[in-house]
């Protein structure tokens, strides 16, 4: 545990170490952002490097957005460089994958520019992939899908991982399509197998800079390899393995604390002074790793630069009612003049939240994944309607069915219905045979294969659906909500177009103001605010009980991350009880434990936090008895 052993400390010129590889581990606020401008400046003005040369690789596109305009303001002399200046590549990994195969892509056998398949439908396709090959649906997404976010793929023709992963892309070939994993491996593909294609996008990438390299995957690693070239001398990584918190999709904080093993000639310094958080911010966040992670490269106990001196306050609350209206008021009391970031645990969390916030008057941000929606469930059948060629969609319509219990499929009523869905939804998935042998739609694969019992009444309904879209919308709406069943309940629909027109407008009304953000923990990385609400810090909640080992340390992490948000206030809530989906879903894991504050807490060093609880003001009644309010 502790630092990478010969890490420098910070240093003004980190910026200007020369040759690489070169590691710079930067904490949160340590200004890794500004290093890497300043870095691009440097590279043109001092040494002389044409921008074309340089290639910046970000990992989301917000971040590549900030990078352009920190080097574009002039009022920021110190990292403005003109336009003609700067580096042509600044953009994510991925989107320089995709970049690479649009324009190869008849190397890697495409006819033309390939389509990115829908991410939420990956899973589905993987299991279908699996029943193909006579596996087992669960293999294709417990097994097969793991191993591809992994990025580690590890060849061997009798693995059952590597027969579906063959039939999955099979299917997706036949549709001219790949999914978001397949752009790094055919990007590495690429520059593996044509050395006039290496060769083009490394002289592009002399001078390679890679941002949150703690977040990468195996896939990611190889790709970097194969662009940094055999020297690497233009290599420089920032990172920081305490803000590693993208396991899901393969990332690992090995890379950062391996990194002189995989580059044994780096260098490796360190930003050790915060200019975001306050000092009792950065205690109590440091508390958090130094007490739940067994191994840290980069030591999490930086120094402030900040004036601000407000303590962490560690609130207890009776319900999440309770604690979404103090979250409001201490909004409401800052009056416009700062911005809020309110990170929750899980999207089930936002409804009290922002029924709180419109009641208040406060305009918010809080926007959920569309995948999963009742509306979501309609636009894709609308996208089929419109074209019967779009397989995928009509897929996603043939899910929802078949998962759909009200209706009628010929499945037993009592027993065996686990049997009668893996059969229907064999029958499903060999239609993609059918789809990829005649160069046909999947409805017509459906037309041709639905004279048995199984297929026939998802046929009809199929047809049913098709048919409705012709009269009055407010028949193609009954028809496919019978169908779909796109929500459970008969008002959900209703419920779901208020949220949605509710939380637009709240954005509209933000206009220049500061709006409140509600985002979960795993989506805060790179953000900042004025005053930071945390929400959902109960036993049974988070860390989530079933996490061990690395997973319950990634939970920390992911609180640190939350934590270093902050500039002015952080808020920990915890909750007595909470109500609706949150408290079912607990209750029914059986790790329900109500009123109970996490053992994290008392890892908080005295001096950095007050605590503060809010229980039910008593009144008393014309009888002269005491009642709570």
């Amino acid at each position: 545990m502790g630092e990478v052993q010969g890490a420098d400390t910070q240093r003004e010129d980190v910026s200007e170490i020369f040759p690489g590889p070169i590691l710079l581990l930067a904490g949160p606020g340590t200004g890794k952002t500004y290093q890497l401008a300043r870095r691009v400046k440097w590279l043109v003005e001092q040494r002389q490097v044409a921008p074309n040369q340089i290639t910046v690789m970000t990992f989301t596109d917000e971040a590549a957005r900030n990078m352009r305009e920190r080097l574009s303001d002039p009022a920021q002399q110190e990292v403005y460089l003109p336009l003609e200046m700067q580096p042509p590549r600044m953009c994510t990994m991925h989107s320089l994958a995709y970049e690479m195969i649009r324009s190869n892509h008849e190397a890697l056998g495409f006819k033309e520019t390939p389509r990115l398949v829908p991410e939420h439908l990956v899973g589905t396709l993987l299991e279908d992939a699996a029943q193909l090959v006579g596996l087992p649906r669960d293999v294709g997404k417990q097994r097969t899908e793991p191993c591809r976010r992994n990025g580690r793929c590890e060849r061997a023709d009798a693995r059952d991982e590597c027969k579906v992963c063959d039939s999955y892309r099979q299917i997706l070939r036949a549709h001219n399509a790949l999914d978001y994993d397949d752009q790094i491996f055919l990007a590495c593909h690429l520059l593996r197998e044509n050395g006039e294609i290496a060769r083009s996008y490394q002289e592009g990438a002399v001078h390679l800079l890679v941002d949150e390299y703690q977040d990468i995957n195996a896939a990611q690693y190889g790709f970097i390899r194969l662009l940094a070239g055999e020297d690497a001398k233009g290599m420089y990584a920032v990172g920081d393995d305490n803000q590693s918190i993208y396991s899901w999709r393969g990332g690992t904080p090995q890379y950062v604390r391996d990194f002189r093993n995989h580059w044994p000639s780096a260098h490796v310094a360190r930003l050790d002074e915060s200019y975001r958080c306050p000092r009792p911010v950065l205690d109590a966040a440091a508390a958090v790793i130094v007490n739940g992670c067994t191994r840290f490269s980069n030591d999490p106990r930086i120094r402030s630069r900040s004036s601000v001196k407000a303590l962490v306050r560690v609130h207890r609350v009776p319900s999440d009612g309770a604690e979404a209206s103090h979250i409001a008021h201490t909004i409401l009391q800052a009056r416009g003049t700062r911005d809020a970031l309110i990170l929750i645990p899980r999207a089930q969390y936002a409804p009290p939240i922002k029924r709180a916030l419109r009641a208040r008057g406060i305009p918010y941000d809080c926007r959920t994944r569309v995948e999963g929606s009742g509306l979501h469930v309609l636009n894709e059948l609308m996208r089929w309607v419109g074209d019967e060629t779009d397989n995928f969609a009509l897929r996603e319509c043939l899910q929802r069915m078949v998962e759909n219990p009200d209706l009628p499929l010929g499945q037993p009523k009592k027993g065996k219905v686990t049997e009668w869905r893996e059969e229907i939804l064999s029958k499903i998935s060999h239609l993609w045979s059918h789809v990829q042998k005649r160069r046909s739609t999947l409805f017509m694969a459906l037309r041709r294969q639905s004279n048995g019992a199984v297929l026939a009444p998802l046929l009809a309904h199929v047809e049913e659906l098709r048919s409705a879209a012709e009269p009055a919308p407010h028949e193609f709406l009954e028809v496919a909500t019978r169908i779909l069943r796109p929500w459970a309940e008969t008002d959900a629909c209703g419920a779901e177009v208020t949220e949605w027109v509710d939380d637009c407008r709240s954005r509209n009304r933000a206009g220049g103001r500061p709006a409140a953000r509600v985002l979960t923990m795993a989506s805060a990385k790179g953000l900042q605010a004025d005053m930071v609400f945390v929400v959902g810090l109960e036993k049974g909640s988070f860390p989530y009980p079933s996490a061990t080992g690395e997973d319950l340390e990634e939970q920390y992490r992911l609180l640190y991350v939350s934590m270093t948000r902050a500039k002015e206030e952080l808020h920990l809530y915890s909750a007595r009880k909470r109500s609706g989906a949150v408290s079912y879903r607990r209750r029914a894991s059986g790790t329900y434990q109500p009123g109970e504050s996490p053992d994290f807490l008392d890892w908080l060093p005295e001096g950095s936090f007050e605590r503060l609880e809010h229980w039910p003001r008593k009144r008393t009644s014309k009888a002269g008895h005491p009642k709570t309010e």
